[in-house]
C-alpha cells in the first residue's frame, strides 16, 4: 500500500514538473515572439520606435492619452508641415508627439518647429527640433489600446500581472492533478 502511495506521489511530482516545464517554455516562447515582432516592426518601419503610446493632453482633438501610434521612419527631408512626428528631447529620453508647423535650415542643419494640437496647453510653438531627434512620423493610430499598455507598465499593473501568472501556474500545476485524482 505504501508503494502505491509513493508511486502516486512520484507520478504527481513528475506531472507537476512537466506542467511547470511546459508553462515556462510557453512564457519563453511568448517573450521571444513579442521581441521578434518588435524587431521585425523596427526593420519594416525603419524606426527604433515603431509603436508608441500617447501620454498627456498636448495632442487632444487628434490623439488622446492611451492612443497607440504606429510610426514610420523616413528621410528627414521628406517630412513636411502638417505631419505628426515623434521626437526625442535632446536633454532626456522623453518622447514627444507634436505636429510640424514650420521647417527651416540653419548652418546646414534641418530643424522642425512643432506644436501640440491642443491650443489650451500649447498656445505657442515649441523650440526648434533638430531633424536628427525625430524618431518617426505617425502613419496610423489605434484609439485607447495603448491604455492597456500604460496600465500594465504601472507598478500596480506589474504586480497584478505577476500575481495573475502565479495563479495560472498554481491552478495548472495543482488543479490538474486533483481533477485527475477525482476522476481516475
Amino acid at each position: 500500500m505504501a508503494d502505491k502511495a509513493e508511486d502516486s506521489f512520484t507520478a504527481q511530482s513528475k506531472h507537476r514538473v512537466r506542467v511547470l516545464s511546459k508553462f515556462m517554455i510557453l512564457i519563453v516562447v511568448v517573450y521571444l515572439a513579442t521581441y521578434a515582432s518588435l524587431y521585425g516592426l523596427r526593420f519594416v518601419l525603419a524606426t527604433e520606435y515603431p509603436i508608441v503610446v500617447v501620454e498627456g493632453v498636448s495632442m487632444e482633438k487628434t490623439y488622446y492619452a492611451g492612443d497607440l501610434l504606429i510610426l514610420r521612419g523616413m528621410p528627414k527631408e521628406s517630412i513636411k508641415i502638417g505631419d505628426v512626428v515623434v521626437y526625442r528631447r535632446t536633454y532626456g529620453s522623453l518622447l514627444i508627439v507634436h505636429r510640424i508647423v514650420n521647417i527651416f535650415w540653419e548652418k546646414g542643419v534641418l530643424y522642425f518647429i512643432t506644436q501640440g494640437d491642443n491650443r489650451v496647453t500649447n498656445p505657442s510653438p515649441d523650440r526648434a527640433v533638430p531633424a536628427e531627434d525625430v524618431v518617426g512620423v505617425a502613419i496610423a493610430h489605434v484609439p485607447a489600446l495603448g491604455g492597456i499598455v500604460l496600465a500594465l507598465q504601472s507598478p500596480v499593473g506589474l504586480v497584478f500581472s505577476g500575481i495573475l501568472i502565479v495563479i495560472i501556474l498554481l491552478l495548472d500545476v495543482f488543479g490538474e492533478g486533483k481533477s485527475k485524482a477525482k476522476t481516475g
